[in-house]
């Protein structure tokens, strides 16, 4: 079993006062993470760092993560900043304190980013309903035809029958 490597993941640009925290720790915990620090860079003021316990390949799929779901997060929350960076994993000096859990309750961003999963599940179900009514309603025209050309048919189909039997009478 691969070791766990402590290691920070720096994500950068205007983090303050827009509820970053939360949303990366709403990703964190979306994606399986059970344990991790999110907190603001004490040099930096624009950066927070996600201090991380993990497998080298799970940093680098949760950085892999973070830089996609913070991507889709710019267009779902109004205030959030454009165009963050998100840093390759950094190792660190194993602190012997254990990382706290990351807790889902009382997150804001959390139930926001579940909120909004549904609102754009719902807006592409009432776009494929609208969809599927243009289909009905060109399917209601084509049976409108299809019955059109059955009644012709029907009608074309008595006067052939009708001309037969007057030629079956005339021999």
């Amino acid at each position: 079993m691969p070791s766990k490597i402590r290691a920070v993941i720096q994500i950068k640009n205007t983090v303050q006062d827009v509820g970053f925290r939360s949303i990366v720790t709403a990703i964190l915990i979306e994606n399986g993470i059970v344990r991790a620090k999110v907190i603001n860079n004490i040099k930096n003021k624009k950066a927070v760092d996600v201090i991380l316990e993990e497998t080298e390949e799970t940093l680098n799929d949760i950085k892999e993560i973070l830089k996609t779901e913070i991507e889709k997060s710019e267009d779902e929350i109004p205030n959030l900043p454009k165009h963050f960076t998100v840093s390759e994993p950094q190792k660190v000096n194993a602190n012997p304190h254990e990382l706290p859990k990351l807790s889902p309750y009382g997150s804001d961003a959390l139930q926001l980013r579940q909120m909004s999963k549904f609102v754009g599940v719902g807006g592409r179900m009432a776009t494929d309903m609208e969809s599927m009514d243009k289909n009905m309603n060109g399917m209601r025209k084509d049976m409108s035809g299809m019955r059109k050309n059955m009644s012709g048919m029907r009608s074309d189909f008595k006067k052939l029958s009708k001309n037969i039997i007057k030629a079956i009478k005339m021999k």
